[in-house]
């Protein structure tokens, strides 16, 4: 096997791993489905296989597309679900990480820089789902104070 001298872009990648699944007739309607499958346990993906695999001359891509494009079973609920729970995971990672940052880093000049696009983002998000007005204008650490007073991200909240 040819080794690549330079490391493939990500978007090519992407695409030639996409362009696979399409060419199976797993289209973006089936990505929860999809994700559901490769979380799926592997006795329950044998069950699914052997319903899949009744024709002698399918493929194993065959049967993958065969189980992805009828989701068997809650497959697109249990990807959305996996997904939801991999990034609360990353959610929950990164508050703990900024918890452990000194003093220093959590005072320091980004405080009083203008919010990110992503705090003003989630400030509008998190506005409309609680009902609650949105602050003025607001510096970067201001920002941070009213998401962590309004519970932080709502889609990753506990007590939401």
């Amino acid at each position: 096997m040819e080794e690549r001298k330079r490391p493939m872009r990500r978007v090519a990648e992407l695409a030639t791993v996409g362009a696979e699944l399409h060419r199976r007739g797993i289209g973006y309607d089936q990505r929860h489905a999809w994700r559901g499958l490769l979380e799926t346990p592997f006795a329950s993906f044998a069950a699914m296989i052997a319903l899949a695999g009744a024709e002698s001359d399918f493929t194993v891509g065959d049967a993958l597309a065969w189980i992805v494009t009828r989701d068997l079973g809650p497959l697109a609920e249990f990807g959305e679900a996996a997904l939801h729970q991999r990034r609360a995971a990353a959610y929950e990672a990164d508050c703990a990480s900024w918890e452990a940052q000194p003093a220093a880093v959590k005072n320091g000049r980004w405080r009083h820089k203008c919010p990110t696009r992503d705090q003003r983002m989630l400030m509008i998000r998190m506005s409309h789902r609680l009902n609650v007005p949105l602050p003025g204008d607001v510096s970067s650490g201001e920002a941070a104070e009213w998401i962590a007073q309004h519970g932080g991200n709502p889609n990753y909240n506990k007590e939401a």
